[in-house]
C-alpha cells in the first residue's frame, strides 16, 4: 500500500513537471536580421538628340558655312543661330561652284575643312561620287515637297524665273501670259533677253513637255522668241532689270525672279509675268562626312532647315519648299500674291550634261 502511494506521488510530481515546462514561456532569443534594402540610385535624365549635339558642340566651339551666295549684310541670320548657341562661333565663308573640285582634292589628302554648305544641287554629284557628304536623316524636312529619294542632301531654296515687265507701261493684261505670248511680233524694240540664266531652257522644257523633259520643244520655242520677237541681248540680271525699271524698256524676256523681288522690295514699277507654273535652279543643303565639327555640324543644318530657314530666304529672296514655314518666307508671299505655283525641277533634269546642253545653246545658238 506504501509502494502504491510512493509511485502515485511521483506520477503527479512529473506530470506537474511537465504541466510547467509546457506552459512555460520560450525564452526570447535575438531578433532574426532582415536584410537590409539599399536604396535605388537614382537614374542619370536621358538626354534628348538636341542635348547630345549640344553637349557635344560645346567641346568644339564653331562651325564653319560655306555658300556660293550669302546676301546677309546685317549677319541677321549669324546673329540668330549664336543667340540660339551662343557658345559656337558661326564663320561663313563665300565661294563659288567651282569651289567644287577644290574641295574634292583637299579630301583626298585629309583636308577637312567645311562642315555644312549650301550649293546648287546640279554641283554636287563630284561631291557624293567621291563619298565626302554624310548620309543624315534631315529630322526637320518631314512634309518637304521635291526632296531627293537619298538622304545626302535637302533642296532648301528655289530661284524661280519668268518674264518681268514695267508696269508704268505695261498693264497686267498686257503682260504675256503665255508662252505663245512671248513670241508676238509686238515685242520687237520693245523687248531684252539675257545671256544669264542658261537653265532658262530646262524650265520651259520640263513644263512644256508636262514634267517630263522636251528639249525639242523648247529649243524651237526659244528659237522662235528670238526670232519674232528680236529681243535685244543683254548681260546679267541687274542691268537689264534697272533699264526696265527706269522704263527704257517695257518687258524683259525671261529674269530671275529673286532678283526681280529686290527691286519691287525698294519700290520699282515691275512686275512678274509669264505661265503661272514656274521653277528654277535648286540650292541645297549638305552636312560633310568628315567635318570638323560634327556635333555643331548637325546643329546648323537642324537651324538652316527649321526655325532659321526664313531668315535665310528673306535675305536671299529664296523661296522655301516647305508647306508650312514657306507660308511665313517673303518669297513665296510673292509668289502666291503674283498667282504663281514654283515647283522643284527634279534631280533628272538637273543635271550636268543637261545644264551644259543648255549653256551651249542659250549662248551659241539662241543669242545668236
Amino acid at each position: 500500500m506504501k509502494i502504491f502511494r510512493y509511485y502515485v506521488v511521483v506520477a503527479l510530481v512529473v506530470f506537474g513537471l511537465v504541466v510547467t515546462a509546457c506552459a512555460a514561456p520560450p525564452k526570447s532569443g535575438p531578433a532574426p536580421q532582415q536584410p537590409s534594402a539599399t536604396p535605388p540610385t537614382p537614374s542619370a535624365p536621358q538626354l534628348t538628340r538636341e542635348q547630345q549635339l549640344i553637349e557635344g558642340a560645346k567641346k568644339e566651339g564653331q562651325v564653319v558655312f560655306w555658300t556660293h551666295s550669302w546676301l546677309d549684310s546685317e549677319d541677321s541670320f549669324k546673329k540668330a543661330f549664336q543667340a540660339k548657341y551662343p557658345f559656337l562661333k558661326l564663320t561663313t565663308w563665300e565661294g563659288s561652284p567651282a569651289d567644287i573640285d577644290r574641295v574634292v582634292e583637299e579630301a583626298k589628302v585629309g583636308k577637312h575643312n567645311i562642315d555644312v554648305a549650301i550649293y546648287p544641287d546640279v554641283n554636287l554629284p563630284p561631291w557624293l561620287d567621291n563619298g565626302i557628304l554624310l548620309d543624315y536623316e534631315w529630322p526637320e524636312t518631314k512634309g518637304w515637297v521635291g526632296q531627293p529619294a537619298h538622304n545626302f542632301w535637302r533642296i532648301i531654296s528655289v530661284a524661280p524665273m519668268g518674264p518681268v515687265y514695267n508696269t508704268k507701261l505695261l498693264s497686267a493684261a498686257e503682260a504675256p501670259t503665255t508662252y505663245a505670248a512671248m513670241k508676238d511680233a509686238k515685242w520687237r524694240g520693245r523687248s531684252l533677253i539675257s545671256t544669264s540664266g542658261h537653265v532658262t531652257p530646262l524650265i520651259t522644257g520640263y513644263f512644256m513637255g508636262g514634267g517630263k523633259l522636251d528639249w525639242e520643244q523648247s529649243v524651237k520655242f526659244w528659237k522662235d522668241v528670238v526670232d519674232t520677237a528680236r529681243p535685244r541681248t543683254v548681260r546679267g540680271f541687274t542691268a537689264p532689270l534697272e533699264l526696265v525699271s527706269a522704263g527704257e524698256m517695257p518687258l524683259f524676256m525671261w529674269s530671275s525672279f529673286k532678283s526681280t523681288v529686290r527691286y519691287i522690295w525698294m519700290g520699282a514699277p515691275l512686275g512678274m509675268a509669264g505661265p503661272k507654273t514656274t521653277s528654277g535652279t535648286n540650292d541645297s543643303i549638305v552636312v560633310m562626312k568628315n567635318a570638323p565639327h560634327p556635333n555643331a555640324a548637325k546643329l546648323l543644318a537642324d537651324f538652316f532647315t527649321s526655325e532659321g530657314l526664313i531668315t535665310y530666304a528673306d535675305k536671299n529672296a529664296a523661296w522655301v519648299p516647305h508647306p508650312e514655314l514657306g507660308k511665313r518666307a517673303k518669297m513665296n508671299q510673292e509668289m502666291t500674291k503674283w498667282g504663281f505655283e514654283v515647283m522643284v525641277l527634279p534631280q533628272d533634269v538637273m543635271t550636268i550634261p543637261n545644264m551644259n546642253r543648255a549653256l551651249e545653246f542659250w549662248t551659241k545658238e539662241l543669242l545668236r
